[in-house]
């Protein structure tokens, strides 16, 4: 009678070695086994083995790996080729230049190079143009102006390596004018004539005259020095016009007649006494306290200081710059002495 076979057992091949399998009759108990073939490799992802990289200059290699994922064989090994690396550029570099001179143009090129092979991987070629290299302007057949007659020179560019000219522009120079001196009085005025006054010009020795003529009544000035402070005084000329000053005051005027004028101080004034000078020479007054200046055109300066008694003084009194240098050489003395006495 027929056997009542039982399922086939697992195979038991691996891909390196035949296997077999197995039933059994569930009625009597008898086996059976059958012999079974190696079974097929399980490939893996392909992995890269014997690599070689590339460089600039050259291709590399690798091998493309598929293994069993059983028992690791390789199943297929496949070369492949890496392409070659870009090259690493360099800073540009100047090379072959050749300067430019006044006529010539020069040259140069720009090179790149790889960093990593020195390849040469750009090159440019660039010109310099010739042209001249101008110096400092100077200064060529100058006639100086005179007082009447323009001048004239030139300004001159050169080229520092040649000395070739490279510009001339010619220049103008105005006519200096007269450098006139003071007016003189060469005929003083009268009642019943016109002077006569003159001027010379210290650059070409021209002369320049010009009549000059007398009021009929004497000019009087008065100068008020009015004390508000210690320091501080106010000037007033008697006219309207009052001016700061400290300590002295200074009046300029320009006359073709006698001038004639006087100077009041108050009782406030810090100095009851002082000093007057027509162009830093002392004057004195007349028995009526008029001080008094010759006819002139020139520009007289009168300095009014303030000053203090002193019998030692040649007039019997001192400015108040006298006195405050007398006073200075008092303390250095004082001092002088103390640190003399402490040594």
């Amino acid at each position: 009678e027929d056997h009542d076979w039982s399922d086939w057992s697992a195979d038991t091949a691996t891909c390196t070695a035949a296997g077999e399998q197995s039933r059994s009759c569930s009625v009597c108990g008898k086996t059976d086994t059958k012999p079974t073939t190696v079974k097929p490799h399980t490939p893996g992802e392909p992995v890269q083995e014997n690599v070689n990289d590339s460089t600039c200059t050259a291709e590399g290699s690798y091998n493309e790996v598929i293994r069993c994922t059983e028992c690791g064989e390789i199943i297929t090994s496949t070369p492949k080729v890496i392409e070659k690396k870009d090259h690493t550029p360099g800073d540009p570099v100047k090379e072959n230049e050749t300067p430019a001179t006044c006529t010539e143009n020069g040259s140069y090129e720009i090179a790149t190079y790889c960093t990593v092979c020195e390849t040469e991987l750009t090159r440019e070629s660039f010109t310099i143009p010739a042209g001249h290299t101008a110096g400092d302007p100077v200064i060529e057949n100058e006639v100086a102006p005179t007082c009447t007659e323009t001048g004239s020179h030139d300004v001159v560019v050169y080229c520092t390596e040649c000395g070739e000219e490279i510009s001339r522009t010619a220049v103008t120079d105005a006519a200096k004018g007269h450098t006139w001196g003071e007016w003189e009085v060469v005929t003083p005025a009268t009642e019943e004539a016109d002077g006569l006054a003159r001027r010379v010009c210290s650059a070409c020795g021209e002369e320049e005259t010009k009549s000059v003529s007398i009021q009929d009544e004497t000019v009087n000035k008065t100068i008020r020095f009015i004390n508000t402070d210690k320091m501080h005084y106010v000037l007033d000329l008697g006219d309207g016009e009052t001016y700061t000053i400290y300590n002295s005051s200074t009046v300029e005027w320009l006359s073709n007649q006698p001038l004639k004028f006087r100077v009041v101080v108050y009782s406030s004034f810090a100095y009851e006494e002082y000093i007057v000078y027509a162009n830093g020479k002392e004057i004195t007054p007349d028995e009526d306290g008029y001080y008094s200046l010759p006819q002139t055109t020139e520009t007289v300066v009168v300095t009014v200081s303030g000053a203090v008694k002193d019998d030692s003084a040649p007039n019997g009194k001192l400015s108040f710059w006298e006195l405050l240098i007398r006073f200075f050489r008092s303390i250095v003395a004082f001092f002088s002495s103390m640190f003399g006495k402490s040594n």
